[in-house]
């Protein structure tokens, strides 16, 4: 009976000490400067075994810089030197130099996001230090090192296109925004892929499939499926599933990606197989053509599919994972999620990726059953 008494009491009381937290809090003002820093530079940049390096930095700036009214959007152009070296036997591997023009664009305005470009044609080795250098006027030198990792050991990769799977509830989140995801049903075929753990520590990884149109008169053109999976364990640390909170879910029956990420935490320190799904509707039949065209050898359209799996620096997955987080948000009672940086002087991220490709799949197509007679 006491005990119901103290309960009573503790209820009425309730009301009262929220009212008053909440009018404390209401009436509790801090006056803090808004942090002001000078200007660093804000870079995106890439190296790839295909050969080719990609690149991408503007002006960040603090909070602080805003306390008095500037346009957000504004003309930045600044000379300078980009130079990318290979540590490992002491080479410059690229110079990109804006001395001979303008200088470099950075600006924000009229859809440009900075200044961006892609070298293509270099070589990059396994297992090499490779350090990025943007000595731009305004702004400290900024520096980054990668070291190119060692290739994906792919043993397997096998598609069955004899055999059609059916999921009914496929997601397929937006890496722009975690909270869009849109379910459909898609048809699909297997696909086997048998990857060996790298190292005793953990890797990840990027997959992704390519397709390759070579045209009769000798010009191609590429295009990227899909590429799905129902295997929940292989993407458990997967930053688009964390982000958007799915793994849990258990509506989905498969999950769809245009690049999966993974690590190999369900086959560390093993062989990995991994059972993937592609649409079946890029390898439909056309007017009875596929597989084996009747049209005339002029006329064909040749089709390659590649599996492509690139082994990332442990950079690059804590980098677009931190940017998968931030994007997500964050509850009344989390912490704010800080954006990885390995650039010295600046932030952003300087990446290295060992890609591979396995072709799983050749077929040709009748050029009319795809557009019509010429």
């Amino acid at each position: 009976m006491h005990r119901n008494k103290y309960l009573s009491v503790f209820c009425r009381l309730l009301p009262v000490c929220c009212s008053l937290l909440l009018s404390a809090c209401d009436s509790m003002y801090v006056d803090v400067a808004p942090a002001d820093f000078p200007p660093k530079l804000a870079v995106t940049a890439t190296i790839d075994t295909d050969g080719r390096f990609f690149l991408s930095f503007t002006e960040a700036r603090s909070i602080g810089s805003y306390q008095n009214w500037r346009y957000e959007e504004e003309t930045i152009i600044r000379k300078g030197v980009v130079s990318l070296y290979d540590e490992t036997d002491g080479s410059i591997v690229c110079t990109i130099d804006s001395s001979a023009n303008s200088g470099f664009d950075m600006s924000l305005h009229s859809g440009r996001s900075g200044y961006a470009t892609v070298v293509n044609g270099l070589q990059f080795a396994a297992g090499h230090a490779y350090r990025l250098t943007l000595d731009i006027d305004g702004y400290p030198v900024a520096t980054a090192t990668a070291v190119m990792p060692a290739p994906p050991l792919i043993e397997k990769a096998e598609a069955d296109m004899q055999q059609t799977l059916y999921r009914s509830s496929a997601y397929r989140i937006d890496p722009s925004d975690p909270h869009t995801v849109s379910v459909s049903s898609i048809s699909c075929h297997p696909l086997t892929l048998h990857l060996t753990d790298n190292s005793p520590e953990r890797d990840y990884y990027m997959i992704s499939l390519q397709n390759e149109y070579r045209y009769p008169d000798g010009t191609t053109r590429a295009s990227q499926p899909y590429i799905a999976i129902s295997d929940r364990a292989v993407i458990q640390d997967n930053p688009d599933i964390e982000a958007a909170q799915l793994y849990m879910d258990s509506e989905a029956d498969a999950f769809i990606f245009d690049r999966m990420l993974l690590s190999d935490m369900s086959f560390a320190n093993a062989a990995g197989i991994l059972q993937l799904l592609i649409a079946s509707d890029e390898f439909e039949e056309r007017d009875g053509k596929y597989p084996a065209p009747s049209c005339p050898e002029d006329e064909r359209i040749r089709v390659t599919t590649d599996i492509c799996v690139a082994h990332l620096s442990n950079e690059s997955h804590a980098y677009y994972r931190s940017l998968s987080l931030q994007k997500a948000g964050m509850g009344f009672f989390t912490e704010p999620v800080p954006i990885i940086s390995n650039v010295e002087n600046g932030y952003g991220c300087f990446s290295a990726i060992h890609s591979v490709r396995k072709t799983i799949v050749r077929y040709e197509i009748c050029f009319d059953a795809i557009y019509g007679s010429r």
